[in-house]
């Protein structure tokens, strides 16, 4: 699951010209576990793309042109508030180098799925099994938290989700 997610992710980040057709970057801006889909063999494919955003880069742009984001307040823009990036939540995202300051926000979302995902992992539990799944942060501030609180967390206190320390000195 991490894997594939990962991969996704960098797909959707990644610009490319392959058989002459043009793939532009993408920043996804709503990564969070109600946007991932998984499929029958584990495998995840990340979905809701309506926030997304055309990331520049282009060194020879195609004859079209992508539509760009009107204003801070676009590139501001994210979804679940959860998986926003310390950044988002404070409003200091890097607006000069919005494209690379938005994929780092992307993988901070994407930091907060692998938590997700390792919290369920047995093997990284050796003595126990698994707690029931919880969302990025629900532990510490409940299943609705609010931006206050999202804010106070983790721009103010620069907490993060907890880690067991069984996920430090495992093997593998």
């Amino acid at each position: 699951m991490a894997l594939s997610l990962a991969q996704g992710l960098a797909f959707l980040h990644e610009e490319r010209w392959q058989n002459g057709q043009y793939k532009p970057g993408i920043a996804h801006r709503d990564l969070s576990s109600q946007n991932v889909l998984i499929r029958e063999d584990g495998s995840c494919a990340i979905g809701d793309l309506g926030l997304a955003l055309v990331l520049p880069g282009l060194t020879q742009p195609p004859a079209w042109t992508p539509t760009q984001p009107q204003g801070p307040a676009a590139i501001m823009e994210a979804g679940t508030q959860r998986y926003m990036a310390p950044e988002l939540l404070d409003k200091t995202l890097d607006l000069q180098d919005w494209g690379m300051a938005l994929r780092r926000a992307d993988i901070y979302s994407l930091a907060l799925l692998l938590w997700e995902i390792l919290s369920r992992c047995p093997d990284l539990r050796p003595d126990s099994s698994p707690p029931p799944f919880q969302l990025a942060y629900e532990a510490e501030l409940g299943n609705t938290p609010t931006s206050d609180e999202l804010w106070a967390l983790a721009v103010q206190e620069r907490r993060r989700p907890y880690i067991p320390s069984t996920w430090r000195c495992f093997a593998t």
